[in-house]
């Protein structure tokens, strides 16, 4: 469904989700509102360094001491980003029409961030509010500094191969020469050249707006379980019960074998099997393990998850350690071809003038 900005008025205006226009049009006009003017609204969608601001200037202000409420209506006027302003309005809007917090926001966020959208808890106290906020920032924090650490450690050997494609070039264009293929060389030469630039371009385009985090959810496991167990504590700590909190893990993760492992696990609970034997041996490594055959006997099942998702988080942080140190060997190396082939390019001339 697409945003609408519905114009009541000379300068009132106010933002809808709704199917369609014409549903919106009959809405107002029932209402009374015969001179309304209806927009399509496209917002700037959060990615995950757009969601991290957005949650920082929240807690802020709710630090200050404004509820939930007031702190959109501030964040709405006392922003110099009018696209940031009008999407706190839209929120502030839903929020006056019963819309739930997370909802909207996940409306409002593009589809690899919609899962950190859920960690608010907007049922519990002020307090309860700002704690899932700080938790909030915490984890996508973590993501973006693993993005930015790996930008700082790219930029050396993205550097060296750019250097030496624009030697290779210099010298394929400046020198002359004699062979009837030197401009199909000089060709094939830039096409590698903007092929290259263009793949560091987009690499660091990903890795600046946080996109590349889809990849950490894609291919490592430990990442994908840090974060289905944090976000079902959150939804725990909101008032959902274990059951339906799992059940809602599908719609926020867009690997298809961990969607197939919760909802088999969600059936097995439903179906009155104990916690060891519904969850897969996978999700509850060493200590967990102990704590989830506890919670089978015990039925408190906090313990188990918070364990997991410690252990989980740290096996993963040890793989982007080890990912963070072999990829500037493998770029170095890279590099190094090019700089190779620069330097036989440069210095085969005078190889062929020697006797």
């Amino acid at each position: 469904m697409p945003w609408f900005k519905v114009y009541t008025a000379k300068n009132e205006y106010e933002f809808r989700f709704e199917e369609d226009q014409e549903t919106l049009l009959y809405e107002y006009l029932g209402f009374g509102f015969w001179h309304v003017k209806i927009r399509l609204w496209k917002p700037k969608l959060f990615h995950y360094k757009g969601l991290l601001y957005f949650y920082r200037e929240l807690h802020s202000a709710m630090l200050s001491g404004l509820q939930l409420t007031d702190a959109f209506k501030h964040l709405s006027g006392s922003n110099t980003n009018q696209s940031f302003c009008d999407i706190n309005q839209a929120i502030l809007d839903e929020i006056h029409r019963g819309k739930g917090l997370n909802t909207i926001l996940t409306r409002l966020s593009h589809d690899q961030t919609q899962a950190f959208c859920q960690l608010i808890n907007e049922r519990g106290s002020r307090e309860d509010c700002i704690a899932s906020l700080e938790l909030s920032i915490s984890q996508l924090d973590a993501l973006l500094s693993w993005s930015s650490r790996l930008i700082k450690t790219l930029m050396y050997p993205s550097c060296i191969i750019q250097i030496a494609f624009i030697m290779m070039l210099a010298n394929q264009i400046l020198l002359p020469t004699d062979r009837p293929d030197s401009n199909m060389d000089s060709t094939i030469l830039l096409a590698q050249y903007a092929l290259i630039t263009g793949f560091q371009t987009l690499l660091f385009r990903s890795l600046i707006t946080g996109h590349a985090c889809t990849y950490l959810e894609k291919y490592n496991e430990h990442f994908r379980l840090t974060k289905l167990f944090i976000i079902i504590n959150t939804l725990r700590k909101s008032g959902y019960a274990f059951q339906q909190a799992l059940q809602q893990m599908p719609n926020y993760f867009v690997h298809q074998g961990l969607q197939t492992e919760i909802l088999k696990t969600y059936y097995a609970l439903k179906l009155g099997k104990s916690y060891a034997e519904s969850f897969p041996k996978n999700w509850f490594p060493a200590h967990a393990k102990l704590a989830l055959h506890s919670a089978t006997k015990d039925g408190n099942i906090e313990r188990a998850l918070t364990l997991a998702a410690s252990q989980h988080e740290k096996r993963w942080q040890q793989n982007i350690n080890l990912f963070e140190k072999t990829i500037p060997v493998i770029c170095l190396l890279i590099a190094g071809g090019f700089v190779t082939k620069t330097l036989l390019a440069l210095y085969s001339p005078m190889f062929s003038l020697s006797p």
